[in-house]
């Protein structure tokens, strides 16, 4: 309690402590899960309010919606009348543009993708007993190769995935399909149209699994309901346009598509992704054939889904690989957590990932500098200037 209680106190006075006693409590505690993943999660959220973009990118056009809503808000019928449940990035944007502080939409993108991240990590440990050192080895390995730098510049997807990707944790694996959880449903699917498909392969493995006529009757009726009412119809075919567009590149985005055939350093770092994607899901497939879960076996559809994706030339597969990196985190300690597996073996492999991952790590150092600045005096004010993290706050 007494740990519990300096956590919170830190987490107001002094935020990089917090985030130090918030890695400890997850690596030697069981309890508090939620409160030490928030603790550590405030230093990604600090490297993001000094996400600094250098050029064009997500983030800017962002920055640019803020400030005209700064100058001429909409007022939120409009809105519902435009956007309909996906409002997410409004009300986010909205807060924003009151608290008169743009870096706070990338800090508040690092805090949430943190916080959901770590949960799960976290409870995932609790869950199977996992050791110190496999947990110090998973955090440290999935800081390395998750890929910050995107998350902060993309902002509604990454958020979207990390809703989405508690709410399944809690469905499947918590089995808590309640209130809560739809609520983060909802709030997921708000952010981003993307996550749908993440919704809808849940829906259908339900489905699968529950093997009556009724079901199978209920999908095909609430489908077919949910597609004559117009709004829900639009953005049914939303989500096909988008597929379509990006599989055939057919957006306008040829320029960008060039770009990114030509550029070494995005081949590599996509080549690195899908390497890392293929061995979780085979990872994954192990615990499946183990323990034959509702759990493992989304993770590895999903897991299908995210390594199909990286043949698509868009970078699309960010899309899916945010949320694909989140579950990974539980699937492996699962899988490294297992008594017929010689703890010898375990380290040797752990070390292996480690050193590969560092190099993963390199290359997000590398994209983060692609997309903004981010100086030593930045890292000494990220430490020690906490009036900077409250910038136009105070």
């Amino acid at each position: 309690m007494l740990s519990l209680i300096v956590t919170v106190i830190a987490l107001f006075f002094y935020p990089f402590g917090a985030a130090i006693i918030g890695f400890s409590g997850i690596i030697f505690s069981n309890k508090y899960r939620l409160i030490y993943s928030m603790a550590f999660a405030v230093l990604l959220g600090l490297y993001g309010y000094y996400f600094l973009p250098s050029h064009e990118i997500d983030l800017t056009r962002y920055f640019a919606i803020i400030q005209q809503y700064q100058v001429a808000p909409p007022r939120i019928s409009d809105v519902l009348q435009s956007q309909g449940i996906f409002l997410g990035a409004f009300l986010l944007f909205k807060l924003v543009a009151i608290l008169n502080n743009l870096q706070l939409l990338p800090a508040i993108v690092g805090f949430v993708t943190g916080t959901c991240l770590l949960y799960i990590a976290a409870d995932s440990f609790s869950r199977n007993s996992t050791s110190k050192s496999i947990r110090i080895y998973l955090i440290l390995i999935i800081m390395f190769i998750f890929p910050f730098a995107a998350a902060y510049s993309n902002v509604r997807n990454i958020l979207a995935c990390s809703l989405i990707m508690v709410a399944i944790y809690r469905d499947l694996v918590q089995k808590k399909m309640n209130f809560g959880t739809i609520v983060l449903y909802l709030l997921g699917l708000s952010f981003h149209i993307a996550v749908a498909v993440i919704i809808m392969l849940r829906i259908a493995l339900n489905i699968c699994r529950n093997k009556s006529f009724f079901n199978f009757l209920l999908l095909i009726v609430v489908g077919i309901a949910i597609f004559f009412i117009p709004y829900s119809r639009n953005v049914i075919i939303e989500i096909i346009s988008k597929g379509t567009q990006y599989a055939t590149v057919n957006d306008g985005n040829v320029e960008y598509v060039a770009y990114i055939n030509q550029s070494l350093f995005m081949q590599i770092t996509k080549a690195m992704n899908a390497v890392v994607s293929v061995i979780t899901t085979l990872v994954i497939y192990r615990n499946y054939i183990a323990k034959k879960t509702e759990w493992n076996l989304f993770s590895f559809l999903l897991g299908i889904i995210t390594c199909v994706s990286f043949s698509i030339r868009m970078p699309v597969y960010m899309r899916l690989l945010f949320g694909f990196l989140m579950i990974s985190v539980p699937q492996y300690s699962d899988f490294l957590s297992r008594k017929n597996i010689s703890s010898d073996i375990v380290s040797i492999v752990l070390f292996c990932v480690f050193i590969g991952c560092f190099f993963m790590f390199i290359a997000n150092i590398v994209t983060f500098n692609e997309y903004a600045s981010f100086s030593f005096a930045s890292i000494h004010a990220l430490i020690f200037e906490l009036t900077d993290w409250f910038g136009g706050m105070v």
